[in-house]
């Protein structure tokens, strides 16, 4: 009768053990401060009677998720039809400031921005409910706003704080807005002054694009 080596058990274990961390997900990625901690396609839809609007779209990427595939954030080709994250603002009002120049001013009022992940997704530019039909896995507020209006474009620049999140799964990885960018991130928008076709309820609709930075969160600020 043969004596089992004792050492090989253990070697069997070690190995399980290897092969498991493996495979284990790693940990979300915390974007640096000051760090470009996403980017995002958009659009904004105004209705010039009542100055009130919203502004819905999609992110191209998002640091920390997924990082180092193709086109990681999409189900297929990238366009806003496959976006697996997506954005949406409340309604926010527009109130504007006398001309300066031939500078147009607008203060754009505070709010919440929110971000949805959708397993199946389906967003459409007629429809803006089809950017929040995913699960809500991000609440942001945001201050008073300057926007600024040339002649053929317009910049917009502002903090979103983070309020609440709520962890999810993508592909296999957990991940929280709050591991991600917990202080909030920073949006700088470049938006064409290009009318695209008018939606119900909303006859001016610009198309924009931009990056959010991320910012430090309080606790950080105080070590």
């Amino acid at each position: 009768m043969k004596t089992r080596n004792p050492n090989t058990k253990f070697c069997t274990l070690a190995l399980v053990a290897l092969i498991g961390g493996l495979i284990i997900p790693a940990a979300a990625q915390k974007t640096p401060t000051s760090a470009v901690a996403c980017n995002f396609v958009g659009r904004f839809y105004l209705n010039p009677i009542s100055f009130q609007g919203e502004v819905v779209g999609y992110f191209t990427n998002i640091h920390g998720i997924f990082n180092g595939m193709s086109a990681p954030l999409f189900n297929g080709s990238p366009s806003e039809h496959t976006a697996f994250f997506t954005f949406r603002s409340d309604v926010f009002t527009l109130n504007p400031l006398p001309v300066n120049g031939d500078l147009a001013l607008f203060l754009v009022s505070s709010g919440k921005f929110n971000i949805f992940f959708n397993p199946a997704p389906n967003s459409d530019w007629t429809n803006l409910d089809t950017f929040s039909n995913g699960r809500h896995v991000a609440n942001f507020t945001r201050p008073e706003v300057l926007d600024l209006q040339f002649e053929s474009t317009s910049q917009h620049m502002i903090t979103e704080t983070l309020i609440s999140s709520q962890t999810f799964t993508f592909k296999g990885y957990n991940y929280n807005f709050n591991e991600l960018v917990p202080g909030g991130i920073t949006l700088f928008e470049a938006i064409s002054n290009t009318p695209l076709p008018a939606l119900a309820g909303y006859s001016i609709v610009l198309p924009f694009a931009g990056s959010g930075i991320a910012v430090a969160c309080e606790r950080e600020q105080k070590h």
